[in-house]
């Protein structure tokens, strides 16, 4: 891991960091203490990447207009409506499916943390 640069979130299979790594949680850290990590977080607290994903940023890219680097977003959900073909019998036509109690969409994923090599 001494290859990562300070301050790059490091994917990390285990509870506890190891001896030199915060977890990234949300929390502040002395900017006096850790100067190479405080040029990279100005503000002196590491994003919270627990339970959520690292997003590209989008950089006038267009998909995700503006955003800032290191910026939050919220889930969103969209509703999920399916064209199920035609319905035969009595009461024919076609068949529609609408599912709106989902409450979060997101891909097969592996629960790992987040650490930062802290200086």
């Amino acid at each position: 891991m001494e290859g990562y640069p300070i301050g790059s979130p490091i994917p990390w299979p285990s509870v506890t960091p190891p001896p030199g790594y915060f977890l990234m949680a949300g929390q502040r850290f002395p900017c006096g203490s850790y100067p190479g990590l405080a040029r990279v977080y100005p503000g002196c607290v590491l994003p919270d990447l627990r339970g959520t994903f690292i997003r590209g940023w989008d950089n006038g890219r267009g998909f995700d207009n503006g955003r800032t680097i290191l910026s939050y977003q919220a889930d969103q959900s969209d509703m999920i409506y399916n064209s199920g073909g035609h319905l035969q019998g009595h009461h024919s036509g076609m068949a529609h499916y609408y599912h709106t109690d989902t409450r979060e969409v997101r891909p097969k994923n592996i629960a790992f943390n987040y650490i930062v090599k802290a200086g």
